[in-house]
C-alpha cells in the first residue's frame, strides 16, 4: 500500500490552501496514480505539521471538487 505525503513548505499563505493546491497538482500531473492513498487526518497533520482542522477542510475541498473519494477505514 503506497502513501503520498505532501510538501507545502515552499507555499506561503493559508495551509490548507497549500495542503489542497499540492495535492490536487500531484493527482493532475498523474504524480498521484488512483490507488495512492493519503494518510489519514490526523496521520496527515503530523506529516505536513499542521493542526486537523487544517487537513479536514482540505480533504473536504478535494472532495467537493471531485478528486479524491473519502472512506472509513
Amino acid at each position: 500500500m503506497d502513501y503520498w505525503i505532501s510538501d507545502i513548505s515552499n507555499y506561503s499563505g493559508y495551509r490548507y490552501r497549500a495542503l489542497t493546491e499540492t495535492i490536487r497538482d500531484a493527482i493532475l500531473s498523474e504524480e498521484l496514480k488512483p490507488s495512492t492513498k493519503l494518510f489519514a487526518h490526523r496521520e496527515m497533520t503530523w506529516w505536513v505539521r499542521v493542526i486537523i482542522g487544517t487537513v479536514a477542510k482540505a480533504y473536504k475541498l478535494l472532495a467537493d471538487w471531485g478528486l479524491v473519494s473519502a472512506r472509513r477505514g
